[in-house]
């Protein structure tokens, strides 16, 4: 079983605001002294969210795929939007999701791209 990142897919059991909390895997797992999070710490993780009135849904990474638009076929993220974004992220790039089909053929991933693009088309 595959859990998305907190990052997108957290809601307040209590009602509201998605994305209630912007916590990532990895400063969960400081927090806990658990290292990364993976399948044999996946219930401290879960537990810990709970605790907090969070709950992580699961991950579609099959209907994720299908609505990838990225055109790097050796990618290891793809459909695992969580783990996409983060890496990206890292780089100071946006993911390929981010971005029309021409532009991202260009695998100019840049924040200035993604900026001038929305400035010449607008939302696409």
């Amino acid at each position: 079983m595959h859990f998305c990142c907190p990052l997108f897919s957290l809601t307040r059991v209590s009602g509201h605001a998605k994305m209630a909390r912007l916590i990532s895997h990895t400063t969960a797992a400081r927090w806990l002294g658990v290292g990364r999070a993976n399948s044999s710490n996946q219930e401290k993780f879960a537990k810990y969210h709970r605790k907090r009135g969070l709950y992580m849904k699961e991950c579609s990474i099959e209907k994720n795929k299908a609505s990838c638009n990225c055109t790097y076929e050796p990618c290891s993220r793809k459909g695992v939007c969580c783990e996409c974004i983060t890496y990206h992220w890292q780089s100071g790039e946006l993911p390929a999701c981010f971005f029309p089909k021409d532009v991202e053929r260009t695998y100019d991933r840049s924040i200035e791209r993604f900026v001038k693009t929305y400035q010449e088309r607008g939302r696409w």
